[in-house]
């Protein structure tokens, strides 16, 4: 990682993008979505398969919902299902 990563938006991409500038020297799939299903115990998370419309669905309401409180702490949860690093 070199230099220093200027956000632009809360978009999708840009996050993508964030997370290749961030993790590309340490996983060579920095910027990408998993391809495998994956649970913790009983939980299951997000189907790979639908990870990104489900993505771009928590991007939209970010960008164009009015998030107060719950709300917000309901899209972290969310975003977490989605992808739970």
């Amino acid at each position: 990682m070199s230099g220093t990563y200027k956000i632009k938006s809360f978009h999708l991409q840009d996050f993508k993008n964030l997370h290749t500038h961030l993790f590309q020297d340490i996983y060579p799939f920095a910027g990408h979505f998993r391809d495998v299903q994956l649970m913790k115990g009983s939980t299951r998370f997000c189907q790979f398969q639908f990870i990104n419309s489900y993505a771009s669905d928590l991007f939209y309401q970010l960008n164009n919902e009015p998030l107060h409180g719950l709300q917000l702490i309901k899209l972290q949860i969310d975003w977490h299902f989605t992808n739970p690093n």
